[in-house]
């Protein structure tokens, strides 16, 4: 949850249409926080461990607390096992920071304290700005500091060019229509006016189909992303393309690098700091006891 929070809040926002196409060795472990502990035998087990750091059935509890004063889950398990994963991916980040010196403790006390400053300005408490109990309020303002520092890591690391695809396409409902449009563009017909007459992308048909300029991670169909990005300028591909949403014809017009609009170079790098992740997930010994994925059932650490 922070992480979302963290990319949006210091990037902008995604602007994607719903009819549109455009969608070694591990680190030490670091002090595990101290959070306040319930009357209860399972305080003490283990509900994971990331890279021999543990994560207690203590901080797992009150976390879920926390989220629970905002969030209504459907199902209890599955938002237990979300909220352990988010955990995981914080220790994670945590782990990292703190290894190549990214923020330090300093950095913390200096976030709390201006949060302090506003909460007083504002006549409020802290925990009204965190949205976290008294309690937690300080690991969680360590959470945000740590993960800001990481994303402006990887985001100073991604570049404010790429090569980009200038596409058009025609959406239909089924394979039919797509390869009856295709043989009509094969014998001369215009696609502007194809995709005026047939294209069921409401976003872009009365514009002949035109998608734009398209970067790595635009478009909300995947399938279409991954045709284009293989096309040479003045083709079209030869075969519908499948999506959730239909049947594509597609056109390359022009290929080239170009500088990456404000929203592009937040979705870039929106895209880098996910792979990043990702694979600090594949590197990192991570052992859940709970879970789909648990190896055993919880143990003690006492």
């Amino acid at each position: 949850m922070l992480i979302a929070i963290i990319l949006t809040a210091g990037c902008g926002n995604d602007n994607d249409s719903d009819d549109s196409v455009s969608d070694p060795t591990p680190p030490p472990a670091t002090e595990t926080p101290e959070l306040p502990q319930e009357s209860s035998e399972a305080d003490g087990s283990l509900v994971a461990e990331v890279n021999g750091q543990p994560i207690t059935r203590a901080q797992l509890n009150a976390e879920i607390d926390a989220q629970a004063l905002t969030s209504q889950a459907a199902d209890p398990l599955a938002f237990e096992y979300q909220i352990l994963d988010d955990m995981i991916d914080q220790v994670l980040i945590e782990q990292f920071v703190l290894e190549n010196d990214l923020a330090s403790e300093a950095d913390v006390q200096a976030e709390i304290e201006a949060l302090q400053e506003e909460a007083a300005s504002r006549d409020v408490t802290l925990e009204t700005i965190t949205g976290y109990p008294p309690e937690m309020t300080d690991q969680k303002i360590r959470e945000a500091v740590y993960t800001r520092a990481m994303v402006e890591h990887i985001s100073s690391q991604v570049s404010d060019t790429s090569v980009q695809v200038h596409a058009r396409h025609i959406l239909v409902k089924n394979e039919e229509a797509a390869r009856d449009v295709l043989s009509q563009l094969d014998a001369g017909a215009s696609f502007e006016e194809l995709a005026r007459q047939f294209s069921k992308d409401g976003s872009t048909a009365e514009a002949g189909g035109d998608l734009g300029w398209v970067a790595r991670g635009d478009l909300l169909q995947q399938e279409v992303e991954d045709v284009i990005f293989q096309m040479e300028p003045q083709s079209r591909w030869q075969e519908p393309v499948s999506s959730a949403l239909g049947y594509h014809v597609v056109e390359v017009l022009e290929v080239e690098e170009r500088p990456l609009d404000e929203q592009q170079l937040l979705q870039q790098q929106q895209h880098a700091f996910r792979e990043w992740l990702e694979e600090q997930r594949t590197q990192a010994t991570i052992t859940r006891y709970i879970g789909p994925e648990a190896v055993s059932s919880p143990v003690s650490d006492e």
